[in-house]
């Protein structure tokens, strides 16, 4: 797994551990349960000013990371086996990281094949 791959997947664990109460909340993400999306984290919202930073903020991130995640891992309480089937889930995207000179379909963030996956069904 790419660098890149293994910060998103710690990101979405944390998001986990967030839902579960193991460690603290100190963005105060909050969750919505749907019934046909599963548990939904909020993802905050901001005016356009300073809005590239704040998109890349954990606050942001960690809510639009943890949506992708099929509503199956979500309803999980063990954390090994939550922690395998998000490896699964996440080694069926591709992993190309960027290589300085060369041309890709997209800069292989998660939620950047979620879209192009999503385009081509």
């Amino acid at each position: 797994m790419s660098l890149q791959r293994r910060r998103e997947r710690y990101t979405i664990i944390h998001m986990w551990k967030i839902l579960h109460k193991i460690c603290p909340n100190d963005l105060n993400a909050t969750f919505q349960e749907r019934s046909r999306l599963g548990i939904r984290a909020v993802v905050p919202g901001l005016s356009q000013r300073n809005q590239k930073l704040f998109d890349s903020s954990f606050a942001v991130c960690g809510p639009r990371l943890w949506n992708v995640v099929p509503a199956s891992l979500h309803t999980v309480t063990n954390f090994q086996q939550f922690k395998t089937r998000l490896t699964l889930f996440l080694c069926s995207f591709p992993d190309r990281p960027p290589v300085r000179g060369y041309c890709r379909a997209n800069d292989n963030r998660l939620l950047a094949w979620v879209v192009d996956r999503s385009m081509t069904q």
